[in-house]
């Protein structure tokens, strides 16, 4: 009995002494940064037998069964860092705690096997906008979506239907055809606000009416929604013209204001706040009817909502219709329009009041959506999304099942959402009231279509 009593005591150690024993069927580890030991969220972890996928948590906690891998090797790999790769002897030497170091040429570093990877992100489908919308503005605020204004405006194109369809027919009947089916345009700016309960999927139409504008932009100083610049459209719908207006409007208590300054009255703006002030820069500010010729500005303005007053800021290297994204205090210009669609990336450093131009991207964009989070600048370009890390000046590009162009874009939380814009068909152009959201852990499980470092 006491040689029982013995053992059993002996076996009770061994396990309380390792603890291993207990989830033998289970391990868990942990995933930092090599520089600061903060834990990484989604990182990408794959064995070489491709039967284990998964990522880490919030903390950086991954959980594998460890009888799947003891003669296995796992990969983990995380965008802007290098990819490791570690038996599972190695892992037990190292606690369970994986460190990465942070790539010099970020994303591009990324070396899962090629045939592992799906060729273009996923994405899911969100409840449609109340309709079809583009260039319009949108902000968040308090887990909510604010969309403001947009153009609402089609185009079908029948003589050029018809002509295709009548090309070996009698040239008499391809006319009789076109007078009876003529080209349909119809323009419309939308002046209804829409709000999106990002937590719920439900869309509701707000109270308050904005002025009927497109190609404008929007902002948010200390909880109320700055509107500005763009164009409307006369009683008639027959002549855009550029408002001088800003609507100030504050969710919380659903107060609007107007406020009749604004000097920089001009289309396809960049915008941005620091330190509480509005910043706006470029855009176009005229377009002849009979011509179509179109004048562009360099200007660089500033609106202090505490005192009311506009400062203008100097000019920017060139005159052109553009738009960026603010990452700390640098506010990086993303391609542009100037008679052309632009490809160039360039930065405008709020501390020292310096111009840098880093490079070009992979194709022109004239206003490609963008957003941002931890230095990455995620842009959309005709269906593909490009990540451009501000810490490397490294730029990957990625493919998307989106047909869209044209359409806006915000980053909440951990996923992208993408929504709005135009589709065009063979003859026709519609405004789309699609909406989609592309988890950020995409892009590790996805295949690059190209990657290059800016300036180089």
């Amino acid at each position: 009995m006491n040689i029982f009593l013995r053992c059993a005591s002996l076996l009770f150690f061994i396990v309380l002494s390792n603890p291993s024993i207990i989830y033998a069927q289970q391990i868990g580890g942990v995933v930092l940064d090599e520089t600061t030991n903060n834990s990484l969220e989604d990182v990408n972890i794959t064995n070489k037998a491709g039967t284990i996928g998964t990522s880490t948590d919030a903390d950086g906690r991954f959980y594998l069964q460890n009888k799947r891998i003891l003669q296995d090797s796992l990969t983990f790999s995380y965008v802007g860092y290098f990819t490791r790769t570690l038996s599972f002897s190695d892992l037990e030497n190292m606690d369970y705690v994986v460190k990465l170091v942070k790539s010099s040429e970020g994303l591009s570093t990324i070396t899962l096997t090629q045939n592992k990877l799906q060729k273009s992100l996923k994405h899911s489908r969100l409840k449609k906008m109340p309709l079809g919308l583009y260039d319009f503005s949108l902000n968040i605020l308090n887990d909510t979506l604010y969309i403001f204004g947009g153009n609402e405006s089609e185009k079908i194109e029948r003589a050029k239907q018809l002509l295709e369809r009548y090309a070996e027919r009698e040239f008499l009947d391809l006319v009789s055809a076109m007078q009876r089916n003529r080209d349909m345009a119809y323009t419309g700016f939308n002046s209804a606000i829409y709000k999106y309960d990002l937590t719920k999927d439900i869309w509701e139409k707000d109270t308050n009416k904005t002025l009927d504008r497109a190609n404008h932009n929007s902002e948010i100083i200390k909880d109320k929604i700055y509107t500005f610049s763009g164009k409307s459209l006369s009683t008639n719908g027959l002549i855009e013209f550029l408002p001088n207006k800003i609507e100030i409007y504050e969710p919380r208590t659903g107060s609007f204001q107007i406020d009749e300054t604004n000097p920089h009255q001009a289309i396809n703006v960049a915008s941005f706040v620091y330190n509480d002030k509005l910043f706006v820069a470029g855009g176009s500010v005229k377009k002849y009817k009979n011509t179509g010729k179109v004048i562009y500005t360099n200007k660089v303005h500033a609106f202090d909502p505490e005192s009311g007053y506009w400062q203008e800021m100097g000019a920017m290297p060139e005159a052109k219709e553009t738009s960026g994204v603010l990452v700390n205090s640098i506010f990086y210009f993303i391609g542009g329009y100037n008679k052309q669609p632009l490809s160039t990336i360039e930065t405008f450093n709020l501390k020292n009041g310096k111009w840098a131009r880093l490079g070009e991207m992979f194709e022109p964009s004239s206003r490609p959506p963008t957003a941002t989070k931890d230095g990455l600048i995620y842009i959309y370009n005709s269906g593909n999304i490009s990540i451009f890390d501000t810490t490397t000046n490294s730029l990957t590009e990625y493919k998307t099942d989106l047909i869209q162009d044209n359409p806006s874009m915000f980053l909440y939380q951990n996923a992208l959402y993408i929504l709005g814009g135009v589709v065009k068909m063979d003859f026709e152009t519609k405004p789309a009231n699609d909406f989609f959201k592309i988890e950020l852990s995409e892009f590790n499980r996805t295949k690059s279509l190209k990657s290059k470092i800016l300036g180089k």
